[in-house]
């Protein structure tokens, strides 16, 4: 695949927020009104990046081809969270990563290491992930902008109407890659 083949396949075809979930409670959280949601994505690009660079090598070197993967997961959290504490104290971010966050890019970090085939398709995946969740977040700020002015049942205002617009969203992106009448 080209780069961008790559970068479309898991930031829209197969979105890594609508078909793994990765991210997906951290867009709905951060598509409220008084969000600083774009004052973040760099820390998450440089931890994201960061820690992907840190682990490509001895994942694919030593873990894998020893079948030793099942350690990934507890590297890619060990490495996470030394490179969140390392930024914290370098001032690159002031406040604590929120619990929601840190599972995104922990997921971003894991898909990356398991999907990415060479170091370049891992960092195509960790920047199409990253935009994955951009678009949806903004997506769904959208649609809660113009949900809110609207005459809906009162049980289904806030986060019942949220949520299924999130599944209407997923079935928009997901249903032309699955269906038989969209030519290849």
């Amino acid at each position: 695949m080209s780069i961008l083949e790559t970068i479309m396949f898991y930031a829209v075809s197969c979105s890594a927020v609508f078909m793994y979930g990765i991210g997906m409670e951290r867009s709905f959280l951060d598509s409220g009104k008084d969000i600083a949601f774009f004052l973040r994505i760099p820390a998450m690009l440089v931890l994201s990046l960061g820690s992907f660079i840190v682990l490509w090598y001895p994942v694919s070197v030593f873990l894998v081809p020893f079948n030793l993967s099942y350690l990934v997961p507890v590297l890619t959290v060990t490495i996470g969270v030394l490179m969140q504490i390392g930024l914290s104290l370098t001032g690159y971010t002031e406040k604590p990563v929120p619990g929601e966050e840190r599972v995104f890019y922990f997921g971003i970090v894991l898909l990356a290491l398991f999907e990415g085939t060479s170091f370049l398709t891992g960092i195509l995946v960790v920047l199409s992930g990253i935009l994955s969740w951009v678009l949806v977040t903004i997506l769904l700020f959208s649609v809660r902008e113009r949900i809110s002015p609207s005459r809906i049942p009162y049980a289904w205002k806030g986060a019942p109407i949220s949520l299924v617009s999130l599944g209407l969203l997923s079935l928009a992106f997901y249903a032309p890659d699955i269906s038989w009448w969209v030519l290849p």
